[in-house]
């Protein structure tokens, strides 16, 4: 062998020993990537098998959905300023707590300063382009999103996400179908159409849950908001003070701060230190402030710039008024109620914290709601009777039974459980009851709006003829 060769030869043979070390390191890192994937994918199942546990929800396990954590996608377009923002804060921080799912906020703003409170684990995806619906479903995409909560009336976006393949939607509906008539934007009534063809959808309204959509054929499940508050951890109001509240946007017209402000009026003439509590953010105001001036009630009207915690305002407080044209499940009713505090409110007979400790009144008069009103603030025995009744009716509603809601929910979303409304069957589900609400709410709209004063129960239980009266 001349020396050429022997040189090949020894090289030939380093390399081919260097292959063999290599590939034998290369199967070590394999074995142990396995092993950690299997201990990985061990610890999951166990947490799944954790999360499902307790629930009386017996499924076939299914290895191929639960070797990785479930992506969840929730859309918003803020963490501040509102209730559907505190609730979904409250959505979002139950969800990061059960280990099997990793969370995205799909956010519209940038991170604020005034957010409610989330957990540092969140992914956070910005909208920028909030009117492009291949923008919003790219995103979805390229983060692999399995479960998107959607909580919007965009009718091109929901038709969208119901094409989605990969990608299974839960449509969170925090709007009364009323506030439409209201707004008058008839339009968006044609989501309800699109709700039809949507596997998953929510409600919080038992009006709508259990008595229209049964007719127009949309498969809701009713879930209650979360409680803000903890029914045994809150001090109730003493009552005290011949102080109103008055909480919300009151910037937004339909919320109606001006029939309260104007009941003022009529209210102090009996007791002349009466004062209503405005909780607001403090902008755009301006027609709030010229009604309190004209009506010179400078000294009874208190603005207080809205926290996230306005619970601060609830200790003394005798009365809280809830002058809204529409309303979902709003926050300000049961938290109000949480801690004691009378209610009075317009029309609303169909949200679900209506009963017990309110006062409803079908009349948009300032008069009228000054008589109520004194009524209570006048009579202690009354006052209080309408505490107790209050506080009392805000035991039932805990976390823990719609944490437990969202679980079944969810297991049955992953596990494509087809007939999952039966584990959601509410008993108070009263049509006559219902059909009487219904009837209420339409002699109210007619009243409201003149121009659809032909309306009737029929239009509304048969949704394509619902448009018929506003072309």
């Amino acid at each position: 062998m001349n020396l050429f060769n022997h040189y090949k030869f020894l090289y030939i043979f380093k390399s081919s020993e260097l292959k063999n070390i290599s590939f034998l390191v290369i199967i070590i890192i394999y074995f142990f990537i396995f092993l950690y994937l299997k201990s990985n994918e061990s610890e999951f199942i166990k947490d799944y098998f954790e999360f499902q546990s307790g629930l009386n929800f017996n499924i076939s396990s299914n290895n191929k959905q639960i070797k990785r954590k479930i992506r969840i996608g929730i859309y918003t377009v803020s963490l501040s300023d509102g209730g559907l923002q505190r609730i979904t804060a409250r959505l979002i921080n139950f969800l990061d707590g059960l280990k099997i799912f990793k969370i995205y906020l799909f956010n519209q703003k940038e991170k604020e300063p005034n957010e409610y409170k989330i957990s540092n684990n969140i992914n956070r995806v910005v909208i920028k382009n909030k009117n492009d619906v291949q923008y919003l479903l790219k995103k979805i995409k390229k983060k692999k999103i399995d479960l998107f909560i959607y909580q919007f009336p965009n009718l091109k976006e929901i038709k969208a996400l119901n094409n989605l393949k990969n990608t299974k939607t839960i449509f969170y509906i925090h709007s009364s179908f009323f506030y439409w008539f209201y707004t008058q934007w008839y339009l968006v009534l044609d989501i309800y159409k699109e709700y039809h063809n949507s596997k998953y959808v929510i409600s919080i309204i038992p009006l709508e849950n259990d008595y229209l959509f049964k007719k127009w054929g949309i498969n809701s499940v009713f879930f209650e908001n979360f409680p803000t508050y903890d029914y045994y951890s809150v001090i109730p109001s003493n009552l005290r003070d011949k102080k109103i509240l008055l909480i919300g946007r009151g910037r937004n017209k339909l919320k109606r701060f001006a029939l309260g402000i104007q009941s003022i009026e009529y209210i102090k003439i009996q007791l002349p230190d009466v004062k209503l509590m405005i909780v607001s953010k403090l902008i755009e105001l301006d027609e709030i402030n010229n009604c309190v001036d004209n009506l010179n009630l400078q000294k009874n009207i208190i603005f207080a710039n809205y926290s996230s915690d306005p619970s601060i305002y609830f200790r003394d407080a005798s009365l809280n008024f809830l002058t809204s044209i529409s309303e979902a499940n709003p926050l300000v009713l049961s938290e109000t109620k949480i801690y004691g505090i009378p209610n009075i409110i317009l029309g609303l007979d169909y949200v679900s914290s209506a009963k017990n400790g309110t006062v409803i009144i079908y009349d948009d008069s300032p008069e009228t709601l000054a008589k109520e009103s004194l009524k209570i603030l006048n009579k202690n025995i009354y006052k209080k009777k309408l505490s107790r009744d209050a506080r009392k009716s805000m035991k039932k509603f805990n976390n823990n039974n719609i944490y437990h809601d969202w679980k079944i929910l969810l297991l049955s979303i992953i596990n494509d459980v087809k007939n999952y409304t039966k584990y959601f069957v509410r008993k108070s589900n009263n049509s006559n009851e219902l059909y009487n609400i219904l009837k209420r709410q339409i002699i109210l709209l007619n009243r409201r709006i003149p121009r659809i004063k032909n309306i009737t129960i029929s239009d509304i239980e048969n949704l394509p003829n619902i448009k018929k009266n506003f072309n």
